[in-house]
């Protein structure tokens, strides 16, 4: 009786926020958003913005029932388990459809951990979770994050590059069993929607979306690149020095310039002057499936504005009900209406992408950002000389009038 009423009451989903045209961008949070879509239960969203790597986040709570995500296996198997929303029955003692979706929560799973935290710049990872933070917290808690996901991924600096490999070959195996699964199916099994399409719908949309896609270096910073190397490039004054000043320290950063970017050209293995796109190597292995991306667009519709769920109440819900088990209070309302699906971002089905940025900085790279700090102060150094030495002239020459 007491679930009965539960399932009454509409729930609330506390999650991350969203970005990258998704509801909410967290890989842990969007599967939990679209398995209740996928019940087509009414529910509300709201975001927790100051706890980024709470580990109960995402959980479900309506009136004094709550389900984290760090019991009980994780929000969905809670809510299966308590009898709030349970899309599996029936299904969930089918041996297939159990490994398929242990394949799905291990090795898939590994990998979008890999690319967010170890095998791309970070600008994703800082979006999601750290971008309402200010920048020294949220670049400490990052770098903290990033020896979490290495020890969760056994990663040490001796099996780095072994263990990257054996992280993608699963990748690449996952996808292959998931595509001659699904074939031409609408869902995985039975032709119904269960906890495993929610898993892989929010894997994959989360995949397509938010991983990197452009490479660290712009086409306009490419173009001014070649400008520097060719010699093209002609030093602008900065009229609030004075034209002296300006020219001189305008010529002293085309010098900076010129010798990070051929130190750039010798580093080849970033790639950082080529004119191709850096793609996420995960984002470029499920492109090789077209079935899996026909499935992924097709459900996309779960997170366009328009759809009956969620919705998003005109005031928040009692506060003091469950609080002491709600976190923190300073969250957001995502409002359904305002959401789009970034489709433009362009997937080329069987290109190869380039090869991933390093995972750790070595020697060389530190040696390097160290001598770059040094020409900086140098240089500023050689300004404060000159600008002293120019305005003793200035004094002596009125003294001698």
């Amino acid at each position: 009786m007491d679930e009965a009423n539960r399932v009454r009451e509409k729930l609330t989903l506390v999650a991350r926020k969203g970005c990258f045209g998704l509801p909410t961008a967290c890989p842990s949070c969007l599967p939990v958003y679209i398995y209740l879509r996928l019940a087509n239960v009414p529910f509300d969203i709201e975001f927790n913005l100051i706890n980024p790597q709470a580990d109960e986040i995402p959980y479900v709570e309506s009136g004094d029932y709550v389900a984290y995500n760090n019991e009980k296996g994780g929000v969905i198997e809670a809510l299966k388990e308590d009898g709030m929303v349970d899309l599996d029955s029936e299904i969930s003692m089918v041996s297939e459809w159990i490994s398929t979706k242990a394949m799905i929560c291990s090795w898939l799973s590994a990998a979008v951990t890999y690319e967010l935290w170890l095998g791309s710049d970070g600008s994703s990872a800082h979006k999601i979770y750290y971008s309402d933070l200010p920048w020294p917290v949220g670049k400490l808690l990052y770098l903290k994050q990033m020896v979490v996901a290495k020890q969760v991924l056994g990663i040490t600096n001796e099996n780095a590059e072994r263990k990257s490999e054996e992280i993608y070959r699963n990748a690449t195996f996952a996808y292959k069993a998931l595509s001659a699964r699904l074939g031409e199916q609408s869902f995985f099994f039975e032709n119904r929607p269960t906890s495993l399409d929610a898993i892989f719908l929010g894997h994959a949309l989360f995949t397509l979306q938010a991983l990197p896609l452009e490479s660290l270096v712009t086409a306009d910073q490419h173009a001014a690149v070649n400008m520097l190397i060719r010699g093209e490039y002609v030093p602008r004054p900065w009229p609030c020095l004075g034209e002296a000043v300006g020219m001189f320290l305008s010529s002293c950063r085309l010098q900076l310039l010129c010798w990070i970017c051929k130190k750039a050209e010798e580093r080849s293995n970033h790639h950082l002057l080529h004119n191709e796109l850096e793609s996420s190597v995960l984002r470029s292995k499920l492109a090789e499936h077209n079935n899996l991306l026909r499935y992924a667009d097709s459900k996309a519709h779960l997170l366009v504005a328009g759809s009956p769920f969620p919705s998003v109440p005109s005031s928040h819900s009692d506060p003091s009900s469950s609080a002491s088990r709600q976190g923190p209070s300073n969250r957001s309302n995502f409002n359904d209406s305002g959401l789009e699906l970034a489709k433009d971002r362009k997937i080329l089905s069987g290109s190869k992408p380039k090869t991933k940025p390093k995972r750790e900085k070595t020697q060389e790279e530190r040696t390097f950002k160290r001598r770059s700090k040094y020409f900086l102060l140098t240089q500023l150094v050689g300004v404060l000389v000159f600008l002293s030495l120019l305005g003793g002239s200035e004094d002596t020459e009125d003294y001698d009038s």
